[in-house]
């Protein structure tokens, strides 16, 4: 059994395909098909369900191994970035994640800067749309070093949240909509109205329930979806509403309103998301560093 092995086997999981895999490796199919039966042989178990057209699951025993692999190539991602960091310039990957609304980042200007000034590192960014549960599952994996979401909760096991700044909650409505025509919206309002939702049994969907349960409403829903882009169709085309951060409207671009909601709906919190078990390398800290100071934060990262 070796890291490569293991590196081929969790990509596989989390694409869910042979040629997915082999396409973010940069590899060939047949070598991470090899790679993996190898491990199969070398762990004398099979640890993934194969079957045509169909999405490649682990086994009982592939997901058993699945977080221990994370943990295992998490540490030798450390390693190595520790060993070069004591002898030479910085290296190594930078996976960080955000919302698809920004407030105006010019995040690749952030990026290239930061390339400039540290060649070696590498920065990668995930957007996650409107899906911010999704982008504290992947800090929560040991898949992204850090991320920008926001919360109404606690912080869940396996992570921690600093607090970056409190945002409001609006009610998202297309332009002449026939009901909601001024400013503000009640309780008694939504009421009456459709909504655009996440998926049942989701996070994002666990969050929006808190928020109508607050309101003290049974909310219909019209459409379910997470990506940003979609939800504003979904507004703008129909009489159908929406929840969201305040700050993510601004994604939405003309034909929309953002209305307040009264009673004035809890604070969604702007958190930064870290593992609680795995610290952030020395070019992580760099470039969240970089990026807290193109957001206006007064974050020090070597507190996180």
């Amino acid at each position: 059994m070796n890291l490569r092995s293991l590196r081929y086997f969790l990509a596989v999981v989390e694409e869910g395909s042979f040629t997915l895999a082999a396409t973010r490796l940069g590899v060939t199919q047949g070598t991470v098909s090899t790679a993996v039966r190898r491990l199969e042989e070398d762990l004398g178990s099979e640890l993934l369900v194969r079957a045509p057209r169909r999405r490649v699951t682990p086994t009982e025993a592939g997901r058993a191994l699945v977080a221990q692999a994370r943990t295992l190539l998490v540490a030798a991602d450390d390693a190595l970035v520790a060993v070069r960091a004591a002898g030479e310039a910085m290296r190594g990957t930078v996976r960080f994640g955000m919302l698809g609304q920004r407030d105006g980042i010019d995040l690749a200007g952030v990026m290239t800067a930061f390339r400039a000034k540290h060649p070696g590192v590498r920065p990668a960014y995930f957007e996650a749309g409107a899906d911010w549960a999704g982008l504290i599952r992947l800090v929560q994996e040991q898949r992204l070093d850090f991320a920008v979401s926001v919360s109404l909760r606690e912080a869940p096991d396996g992570v921690v949240f600093h607090e970056l700044a409190r945002r409001p909650t609006r009610c998202i409505v297309r332009e002449g909509h026939p009901r909601l025509t001024r400013d503000a919206v009640t309780a008694d309002d939504l009421r009456h109205e459709e909504f655009v939702a996440s998926a049942a049994g989701t996070p994002n969907r666990a969050d929006l329930d808190f928020m109508f349960r607050l309101l003290d409403i049974s909310p219909a829903i019209a459409y379910e979806a997470t990506p940003l882009t979609v939800v504003a169709g979904l507004v703008r085309g129909s009489d159908a509403v929406a929840l969201l951060p305040a700050f993510m409207a601004s994604a939405f671009g003309p034909g929309l309103r953002a209305l307040l909601v009264r009673p004035e709906m809890p604070v969604v919190r702007e958190v930064l998301v870290v593992s609680d078990s795995r610290p952030l390398s020395p070019p992580a800290r760099a470039f969240l560093a970089d990026l807290a100071a193109a957001k206006g934060l007064a974050l020090d990262p070597d507190a996180v």
